[in-house]
């Protein structure tokens, strides 16, 4: 059953019987006195009737209440059905004269013959399981709030609100989603086979769409490659508007980026030769700034009680050429070749490095969550090789305390089959953003949604490929 909202006066006054409103439009009283006597029997025997109907039905589940169930008092029922039809008190100022009583048995009638209002009611009560549920005397005689109405969908209608003493059912099915993007900041000029933003911006339309598909996007997980080709210097740098504000969406926008370095945002960045976090132009430790990504840290983790999973991020950027074990990349970051500090920024990336798998070896120990979601901007098989990459994969391979669901970028594409496996977990590449190129056609971004129960389910959503064609 549901009440209409957004129901006003004018609305309430077509429900009225004509004879009724006509009288009202004419300021003459409600009542025809002369015909009081037989108005109020009518009105007598209607009100006796139902309240039999009501009590008989009451007594009867009353009797016949299944194990686990609610038991329903004849009395309780009755009384409510019966404060349908007591009118306010006129003298207590700010509450609203209910029509006559003939008025509202018409009403009632002209509802219970389109949608049965009144025996869906009885069958509500009688099938809310293990929550006791009466009518608020209190709806029942502000109209204009508390019409009965027809099903959903018809005439601007909400669901029924429990009572105050009953807690209401949550009918959803998930807790809440999220999103994981990567490698999507494309520049006009420095780019790979994506000679323009049209892949970037197809899958910013489509996680737009998504999100309000979803309605209930929590946070979006940033793998990193923000800024092609080489990073921001500041807060204040354009890009930030260019290549991220302009392409998505504020309402993508309006929930945290949770983010992490790429390879390509610590060129330009002085992240790369500071050991200290103010430094760098993307860490951002304020959740509610919504004008940055929500990067407390280079590596870093935040907890999501509510949501009942822990988010991971991992600076990871030794492993940049991880794919060649004969460049033995963790002890070796080959990138900081080429920039203007590079004996600081192999030192940083290493302490980094050596930090993020501690930090995840102490949350696999510490935390209390069902769900870790673990990320960085590398894949699982760029840490097979050398350093302690192979560590890393195998505090995860272990963990029997939490499901681990992995993210990682860096390699133009969405899939769960190149990766490294570590099962009983799961991991996906997630660097089909649409920023330097395709390295396939599968161009898009992961979603994440956590059921009632805390299980997580994860699946890719792909753009049309003639969007971001090689």
């Amino acid at each position: 059953m549901e009440y209409a909202s957004g129901t006003d006066d004018a609305d309430l006054e077509t429900l009225i019987s004509p004879r009724a409103l006509s009288r009202k439009r004419q300021g003459w009283p409600m009542q025809d006195c002369s015909k009081g006597t037989y108005r109020f029997a009518v009105a007598a025997a209607a009100m006796l009737s139902l309240l039999a109907v009501v009590v008989a039905f009451a007594t009867t589940l009353d009797k016949a209440t299944a194990p686990g169930e609610s038991s329903h008092n004849a009395h309780q029922i009755a009384g409510s059905t019966v404060g349908l039809f007591q009118l306010p008190d006129p003298s207590k100022p700010g509450q609203r004269h209910a029509p006559p009583l003939l008025d509202w048995i018409h009403l009632l009638a002209i509802e219970s013959k389109k949608n049965n209002s009144l025996q869906a009611t009885l069958q509500h009560v009688s099938t809310t399981g293990p929550h006791s549920l009466t009518l608020p005397r209190k709806a029942a005689f502000d109209p204009p709030q508390a019409m009965l109405a027809s099903p959903i969908g018809k005439n601007n209608t909400r669901p029924l609100q429990a009572p105050a003493t009953a807690k209401a059912p949550d009918t959803r099915t998930r807790r809440g989603s999220f999103f994981v993007l990567g490698d999507w900041g494309h520049d006009s000029m420095f780019h790979g086979n994506l000679a323009d933003s049209s892949c970037q911006k197809a899958v910013a339309d489509i996680m737009l769409a998504k999100m309000r598909e979803l309605g209930d996007v929590k946070f979006v997980i940033n793998v990193g490659d923000s800024f092609y080709p080489g990073g921001v210097v500041s807060k204040s740098d354009p890009q930030w508007e260019n290549k991220w504000r302009r392409v998505y969406h504020q309402e993508l926008r309006s929930v945290p980026w949770y983010s992490v370095y790429g390879n390509h945002d610590l060129y330009f960045d002085a992240c790369a030769c500071s050991a200290d976090p103010s430094y760098c132009a993307q860490v951002n430790a304020d959740p509610n700034n919504r004008e940055f990504f929500y990067m407390p840290n280079r590596t870093w983790f935040k907890t999501h009680p509510e949501l009942d999973l822990e988010v991971v991020g991992l600076d990871l950027n030794t492993v940049m050429v991880g794919w060649n074990p004969e460049l033995r990349s963790w002890n070796f970051p080959w990138w900081c070749r080429q920039h203007h500090c590079h004996h600081r920024c192999w030192g940083n990336l290493r302490h980094h490095a050596d930090y993020a798998v501690d930090l995840l070896q102490a949350r696999v120990r510490q935390s209390s969550m069902q769900n870790l979601l673990v990320f960085s901007h590398y894949p699982t098989d760029y840490l097979v090789n050398g350093g302690r990459g192979p560590e890393l994969l195998n505090i995860m391979r272990g963990a029997t305390k939490q499901h681990i669901e992995y993210f990682g970028g860096h390699r133009h594409g969405v899939d769960q089959t190149t990766t490294a496996s570590i099962a009983p977990h799961g991991n996906w590449l997630t660097g089909g953003g649409g920023g330097w190129g395709a390295d396939t056609p599968q161009q898009g971004f992961v979603v994440g949604e956590v059921n009632q129960d805390g299980t997580l389910r994860t699946y890719e959503v792909l753009v049309d490929s003639a969007s971001c064609s090689r």
